[in-house]
Formats: structure tokens, sequence, C-alpha cells
């Protein structure tokens, strides 16, 4: 079985939120979560490299049980890429988004995931477009060439 991946999706899956860190109060409901349970801000840099370590980990298992519960032989997954060719046709190619989510709440653990999956030759960047379509391409030559495979998305 051939396993396609969206690395995209496990990365944001793989990074738990964490308690703001001037609190010492759990978190036991929605009331106490931070503004941004991503943020780096009020920890130290050691402590944001062992919860980037811990993020790696749980990606790490993901992509396990992935493997396990598909029967896969073979995987390959994708990350987003640098550049889009959509971008170039489309001005407001998912602009909505930047409105939706502000810079100050965007996750900052999600890039460095999708660089060490990269590093470590597991997962492939898209070049010029979306990781989703990497992930069509792919599954057309599995199908073109008779290869059993199942999309983790």
């Amino acid at each position: 079985m051939f396993l396609i991946i969206d690395f995209d999706v496990l990365c944001y899956a793989s990074i738990k939120k964490r308690p703001d860190p001037a609190s010492t109060v759990a978190i036991t409901s929605v009331e106490d979560v931070p503004d941004n349970p991503y943020s780096t801000d009020g920890y130290t840099a050691e402590e944001n490299a062992d919860w980037l370590k811990e993020c790696w980990f749980n990606l790490l298992d993901k992509i396990e049980f992935l493997k396990e519960e598909t029967f896969a032989t073979e995987v390959v997954g994708y990350v987003k890429g640098d550049t889009n060719f959509r971008d170039a046709l489309f001005a407001t190619y998912k602009a909505k988004r930047g409105t939706q989510v502000s810079n100050a709440r965007r996750n900052p653990f999600v890039q460095p995931l999708r660089d060490r999956l990269v590093q470590e030759g597991i997962g492939i960047k898209a070049r010029n477009r979306e990781a989703d379509d990497e992930i069509c391409i792919k599954a057309y030559e599995c199908m073109r060439k008779g290869i059993p495979y199942v999309i983790a998305s």
C-alpha cells in the first residue's frame, strides 16, 4: 500500500495548545485558553525548543500510526512550498486567510516542522503549486500504474 500524506495537516495537528506561561492555572475550559495558545511569548528559548521537539515527536507518532493503520509499505508526503502558480493568476487567492488569522495568532511551530520534514527526507516541498496538487498528481500516478494507495489529509 502506498500512503500519500498531506503533512501540512499533520503539522498543525501535532501542535498542542499550551497554557499562558504567566498562568499557573491548568486549562480546564475554553475560557482558560490564552489569546494565542501557540505563542512563543513569555517562554524562554529553551522552553520553545523543548516544545518544538515535543511537537516533532507528536508528528512522528502520527506518521507511524498512519503507516500501521493503512498497512503502508511506501510513504510520501508533501508540505507547502514557497511559491504557488495561483498567486500570479489570482491576486485574491487565499486573501481572506490573512484577515481571518493575523500574524500575531499564527502558529510559529508549523513552519519549523515543515522544514524539518524536508530536511530529514520525510517530506517533499511542493514546487509552484499546493501540497494538495502534488498529492493528487501522486495519486493519479499510482492509479495509472495499478498501485494501491491511500491519501491521508
